[in-house]
């Protein structure tokens, strides 16, 4: 065991007085002894944290342990989707529509919610880019025909993220485009095995630590039929609205959320669910002490116009889940589809 210089010293002058002390002087020799022998175990045990902290840091936010955890969870949650996937990687790559995974990670052709973005592959999901992807899963060469899929499991800023695509062909500018994926139960399982928490896949899972999905966490907008811009801006537990130039707060909760003032009137409180309808998973808010009507639901569904991809945010109301209201991830889309409606919502008659 190597002992600190200043240890070393103190343990030495303990010695000494050991031998040079009387009888009558034992007592006090022996609590600076065990002073001393203190002061060294407190200072191994911060030395032992210290390196596993450092250890921690070296292996980086992934690994093969959460790599193979990983894939069991995938293969759990596809039977719910009753989906076929398959795992990719630099040893074992894939064509998806033509383009090759991951490799097509580095020639830099790729937009995440419309923005140009830098990804690389990492087994660690440590490096240089905005995106380090450590997981590929597609079902390009599932023996089903409908729109087949391609997941990047990612580390962006250090948080852990699953990218989508279903890009069939290429665009004029010859990117590729991606976004946060919908699902929910995809992303949260994820999170969970990032931060070494248990995972499963289950229909009725909850959404993990997040309460609002990430493909939902962004400002929106929307021009009104006086031209108005408004804005939705939804954070982790927040839903911020500024309509007609007047801006209200709201808190998101789950339903079984557990509070002293439970059982009071709380007016800026919203009570979330989950339902999907067309391929869509959506946020059902209502008033925390709503007993009756639908609430309103907020959806994310990428869409096209033109040579773009970019997502949507749907807001919809009633039984039915109309579309009321588009939302773009800028100002500029926004008032260039105005007044545009897209095929395949249906919106409110």
């Amino acid at each position: 065991m190597k002992i600190k210089p200043h240890l070393f010293i103190l343990l030495l002058f303990s010695a000494l007085l050991l031998t040079a002390c009387s009888v009558n002087n034992a007592q006090q020799i022996k609590t600076t002894a065990d002073s001393s022998k203190n002061s060294l175990k407190t200072n191994n045990t911060q030395n032992k944290a210290a390196s596993s902290e450092r250890v921690k840091n070296k292996k980086g936010l992934w690994n093969t342990e959460k790599a193979v955890l990983l894939r069991k969870f995938v293969n759990q949650w596809q039977q719910a989707m009753k989906q076929n996937y398959t795992s990719y990687s630099p040893r074992n790559s894939v064509s998806f529509y033509g383009v090759k995974f991951p490799a097509e990670l580095k020639k830099g052709h790729i937009e995440v919610n419309n923005d140009k973005s830098t990804l690389e592959w990492s087994e660690t999901g440590r490096g240089n880019k905005e995106y380090e992807v450590v997981a590929v899963y597609s079902d390009i060469n599932a023996d089903y025909t409908t729109n087949k899929h391609l997941y990047l499991f990612a580390f962006h800023h250090g948080r852990p993220v699953v990218l989508i695509t279903q890009q069939n062909q290429e665009t004029v500018d010859k990117m590729l485009y991606f976004k946060p994926t919908q699902n929910s139960d995809l992303q949260a399982g994820f999170s969970n095995i990032a931060a070494e928490k248990n995972s499963s896949a289950s229909p009725n899972s909850t959404l993990g630590q997040e309460l609002v999905p990430p493909v939902l966490q962004h400002t929106w907008y929307h021009y009104d039929e006086k031209g108005i811009l408004n804005k939705v801006t939804f954070t982790n537990n927040t839903l911020v609205i500024i309509s007609n130039g007047v801006q209200s707060t709201n808190y998101i909760r789950k339903n079984s959320y557990k509070d002293s003032e439970n059982n009071k009137q709380h007016s800026n409180w919203l009570r979330l669910s989950n339902i999907t309808k067309d391929g869509v998973s959506y946020l059902n808010l209502r008033g925390w002490n709503q007993t009756a009507g639908a609430g309103s639901y907020f959806g994310v569904k990428q869409e096209s116009y033109g040579d773009k991809f970019f997502p949507v945010l749907i807001l919809a109301n009633g039984a039915g889940i109309w579309c009321n209201n588009t939302y773009y991830t800028s100002s500029a889309l926004a008032a260039e589809l105005k007044n545009y409606e897209f095929s395949d919502i249906e919106y409110y008659q």
